[in-house]
């Protein structure tokens, strides 16, 4: 069993060196300046990233061999040119064209890979006639056939957009009269064939980039899109929420775009649906509350990017996506947020508020709330102003309906409700009493004193608190550090001189 798995991945290493042309600096320019189509793989030795997608790159390169260059270089071996092309992460795929570089904007599994790179070896233009229309309008999910007369500019247009477009769509061009007599269409038109949802889509007039453009990206999205940088900016440019499906592999990736295809054609123009790759996107998956177990479905709003999870126990299926998403719609979900748990023992004076309390806590109309968000990675500016923020809150801590929290946001979102942006940490702002709840922003220096004027400013109550001496604040810092070290790290006194 041995030496058949060795004999295995001998071929393997064999036939792919055959299919792949290893670059140098001494060769790049000559291989890529001659061939149409050329995808490299920029890799290095050390990258631990580089060795685990190095099968798949030659897996794909020995199905696609016939119809496009391979090539790797080896950035350790060849970093100006490395620099030259902008590879700053490894392993990093690009597209050549006769030597012009161009982003690999692909899918990184297999399947995808290889549906993505026979697209990009299709014409940028393809010709159609009266004898080939049906084929190729046919070939292809969506395809976009545009009907010109003679006007070379519109032409060059055409060509243009078909290459900004050619990750997600063929083009077509036809000149053929007899055809648009056929199909009853008066140049210049665009139409594009939508053969998901049996639908066609028309655009007539000028050929403009600008507003040809928005057509396509308005009539093309599919029901269920691959989710790329590129192919996210486009859908998301329709303003309709996006149920994004995150699958960890080609046959769950297959699986999940067949089953959820009947309550994607059902909800399009409601809800935009797109796969996406929970390996590669794991910390967007994490970014949108998704835990590591996959397969998972999020709902986004795109106004306020809201986040619903399906909750990822049930199995997911044409029937349990259908529900979630009706119910989305009719507002029956709740958001998801991100919060730690309420902390069984809240007794301090800063009281700590999570993601599930802020309402109840913070948003309380009978009292005025201060807060200081942070984040845990926050160091210096956030060690100055913890022990600080203690003594304040001591001070005024028989102040009547003055409540002095924090919040840590690494693990805690704010409410959607809540149209507040948190920026630099740490951050501190008064919620004042009310019902509409006005915030303040502390701008200030880090000082009692500084406090004191703010809250007595701002404070719904009145405050009688009155200014210490710097040697006074030393005191109380000092103080609290003896009384408790609560901060894991030294609390350090805010004015050295002293």
């Amino acid at each position: 069993m041995l030496r058949y798995r060795t004999l295995v991945l001998t071929f393997f290493s064999f036939a792919s060196s055959q299919t792949i042309s290893p670059l140098t600096p001494s060769n790049f320019d000559q291989t890529v300046d001659i061939s149409p189509l050329t995808l490299i793989r920029f890799h290095a030795p050390w990258s631990k990233r580089s060795k685990e997608t190095e099968s798949t790159f030659h897996s794909v390169a020995l199905e696609l061999k016939d119809q496009i260059k391979f090539a790797t270089l080896d950035c350790s071996e060849a970093s100006d040119l490395c620099s030259k092309y902008e590879i700053w992460e490894l392993p990093a795929l690009k597209i050549f064209r006769n030597g012009t570089k161009y982003d690999y904007s692909g899918p990184s599994e297999s399947q995808g890979m290889m549906e993505y790179l026979k697209r990009q070896a299709l014409p940028t233009l393809t010709q159609v006639n009266a004898e080939n229309f049906n084929e190729f309008k046919d070939h292809d999910e969506i395809v976009i056939v545009g009907f010109l007369d003679n006007n070379e500019k519109e032409h060059q247009i055409l060509r243009e957009i078909a290459l900004k477009f050619r990750d997600q769509f063929q083009t077509g061009i036809s000149t053929d009269i007899t055809l648009m007599d056929k199909l009853q269409i008066t140049p210049p038109a665009l139409m594009l064939y939508h053969r998901e949802i049996d639908t066609s889509f028309k655009y007539e007039g000028a050929i403009s980039a600008t507003e040809v453009t928005q057509f396509i990206k308005s009539s093309s999205v599919p029901l269920i899109s691959d989710m790329t940088p590129e192919s996210y900016e486009i859908i998301r440019e329709v303003d309709l929420p996006i149920a994004f499906i995150f699958y960890t592999s080609s046959q769950e990736r297959a699986y999940l775009k067949k089953r959820l295809h009947k309550v994607a054609k059902e909800l399009r123009g409601s809800i935009s649906f797109g796969l996406i790759d929970g390996v590669e996107y794991e910390v967007f998956a994490e970014l949108l509350n998704v835990d590591p177990k996959m397969p998972a479905v999020v709902i986004q709003t795109p106004f306020n990017n809201a986040k619903y999870v399906l909750p990822q126990d049930i199995p997911i299926n044409s029937e349990s996506v259908s529900t979630f998403a009706h119910q989305f719609l009719k507002g029956e979900v709740e958001p998801s947020l991100l919060s730690d748990e309420i902390p069984t023992k809240n007794e301090g004076l800063v009281k700590v508020v999570v993601g599930k309390e802020f309402n109840r806590i913070v948003m309380d109309t009978t009292k005025d709330v201060v807060v200081e968000f942070y984040e845990s990675w926050c160091d210096t500016d956030c060690n100055e102003i913890d022990p600080l923020y203690e003594v304040v809150a001591r001070k005024f801590s028989k102040q009547e309906n003055l409540l002095f929290t924090k919040m840590n946001m690494k693990n805690n979102e704010l409410p959607i409700e809540h149209a507040l942006e948190v920026i630099g940490f740490p951050s501190v702002k008064l919620f004042k009493a009310g019902k509409t709840k006005e915030v303040i922003e502390f701008e200030g220096s880090q000082e009692v004193n500084a406090f004191i004027d703010f809250l007595k400013k701002y404070s719904t109550s009145p405050i009688e608190i009155e200014k210490i001496s710097d040697l006074e604040e030393y005191q109380l810092i000092l103080q609290m550090q003896k009384e408790h070290d609560k901060y894991g790290r030294p609390l350090l006194p805010i004015h050295d001189e002293l």
